[in-house]
């Protein structure tokens, strides 16, 4: 497992930092790995399969923080392929002009992480706000959150 932390910074350094939300970064993955392979991004886009990668951003003025956890190794390996092939040039990303500062990689090797991990047997979700999980196909609501409808919503937001 990799973990890579994209830095960007405005081009204009003038200009405060903007709101973008994480999904936004997706394109700009698929954008670099569509330059090594095409199939290899339709493949990841598969529709109803928990995607082998996760997506986060932190705001730390002025540097936009982007997190890429790759669970397939082909996926950080493109990754770093594509990296090599950029040249330094603006990205474009929600309109806005952002330069690579820097590209951190972490490898994780899932033993340790199993091994530092604790088992959890059980475990409890609260919720701070009322809950319900609105079904398509029925006719109400449920009210109350139920594991089969939790689990597939968790994998959603994942993807």
């Amino acid at each position: 497992m990799q973990q890579f932390i994209f830095q960007l910074a405005l081009k204009d350094q003038t200009q405060r930092l903007p709101h973008i939300y994480p999904y936004v970064f997706r394109g700009v993955v698929m954008e670099l790995l569509k330059k090594i392979d095409t199939k290899f991004v339709d493949a990841l886009h598969t529709p109803n399969e928990i995607r082998p990668y996760a997506i986060s951003l932190k705001r730390e003025e002025p540097l936009l923080n982007f997190h890429l956890v790759s669970l397939k190794e082909e996926i950080s390996n493109a990754i770093i392929q594509s990296l090599l092939k950029t040249e330094n040039v603006p990205l474009k990303i929600a309109g806005w002009d952002f330069i690579l500062v820097r590209v951190q990689i972490e490898t994780i090797p899932l033993v340790s992480l199993m091994r530092t991990s604790q088992k959890v047997i059980k475990f409890k979700i609260r919720y701070l706000t009322p809950t319900y999980f609105n079904i398509r196909g029925r006719p109400f609501d449920i009210r109350f959150p139920e594991p089969v409808f939790i689990f597939p919503n968790l994998a959603k937001i994942w993807n």
